[in-house]
């Protein structure tokens, strides 16, 4: 794309209107969620500047996050492979209160004598700003201060920014094979292939492939021996009792499940209520030192939820799959 088109006027109008949706995008300040849409991919960044350094990191392949020194501060960038700035439309165009521009003064009083209550009209922690795509159409970026610091305060004077604590939320559109993998991810219906895959392995007609948490399959490394696994939740067909079947290396098979429909096996009374599942980091704090808990950890871990109320840890100990309770929020 030639810099003419990128910053051609007639971009300006979806532009617009993504400002426009950018006001019920963004949490409030500390409180941030930066997730993956059906549409687009997010990618979060988070650091500290200071001085007149410059601040740059990869993101979206071969672009870069940058925040550029700026007489009072720092700006906003995301440059593209070919060095083109892709927040550059972002609006109001040409004014020093663009959001991109992270300058001290915004942050104090006309007088420069106290922190601005208003009677400057610039933004102030939270930046929102629009990131350019190769089609032209924009996507969203905002930019968090969590901390700050200011030098040349001193009456009449312009404030300038000389230190920075932030993240940063920048959404790329998928293409259209990652929102068609997307999609596939969240149906609940189980490919030919994949239920071919889990029989030949030897899941038995004792149970059957039912996707009661998503995604309906989890691919990992699950014992450590170099090898795909593939993890599905399934159901066991006499009373139609929850169960969790990994297939290791397409040969062996393995069923977390409960002892009977009720329990009284802890972890398998527990998948009755579970609501989501991932491949995780194993916690490396006190949990996993308690004695018996991990005598020895083979590959990747796999939490089990119940969202924001309690979650299992599963891991493989080098013999068996095994799993204790990471956390439980006692519910009021």
């Amino acid at each position: 794309m030639s810099e003419n088109e990128l910053m051609s006027r007639s971009a300006l109008a979806p532009v617009l209107a993504l400002a426009l949706m950018l006001t019920g995008l963004a949490a409030p300040a500390g409180a941030q969620v930066c997730e993956d849409t059906s549409a687009l991919r997010a990618g979060s960044v988070s650091g500290e500047i200071s001085g007149a350094h410059a601040y740059s990191v990869p993101v979206n392949g071969d672009w870069r996050f940058e925040l550029q020194p700026q007489p009072h501060g720092w700006v906003i960038a995301v440059i593209d492979a070919d060095g083109q700035d892709r927040t550059a439309l972002t609006p109001p165009l040409h004014l020093d209160t663009n959001p991109r521009r992270l300058s001290g003064w915004h942050l104090r009083n006309a007088a420069n004598t106290a922190a601005n209550q208003g009677d400057i009209n610039a933004p102030q922690l939270e930046r929102r700003f629009v990131i350019a795509g190769d089609d032209g159409n924009p996507s969203p970026g905002v930019f968090n201060i969590r901390d700050y610091g200011l030098a040349d305060l001193e009456p009449g004077e312009r404030a300038r920014l000389v230190y920075l604590r932030f993240d940063a939320c920048l959404y790329f559109p998928r293409t259209e094979e990652e929102q068609q993998a997307a999609a596939d991810l969240a149906s609940p219906v189980f490919l030919p292939e994949e239920v071919e895959q889990l029989r030949d392995c030897g899941l038995t007609s004792d149970y059957e492939l039912e996707a009661w948490m998503l995604p309906r399959t989890l691919g990992g490394d699950f014992d450590g021996d170099g090898a795909l696994d593939i993890a599905a939740p399934v159901r066991r067909t006499r009373d139609q009792s929850r169960a969790i079947a990994i297939c290791r290396a397409g040969s062996w098979i393995d069923v977390l499940e409960a002892i009977d429909a009720d329990g009284p096996d802890e972890f398998g009374a527990y998948l009755q209520q579970a609501e989501a599942w991932q491949i995780t980091a194993l916690d490396t704090g006190s949990e996993a030192e308690r004695p018996g808990i991990m005598p020895g950890v083979h590959g990747d871990v796999i939490s089990v939820e119940r969202i924001e109320k309690q979650a299992w840890t599963v891991f493989w100990d080098g013999t068996q799959f095994r799993a204790f309770e990471r956390y439980h929020h006692v519910e009021p």
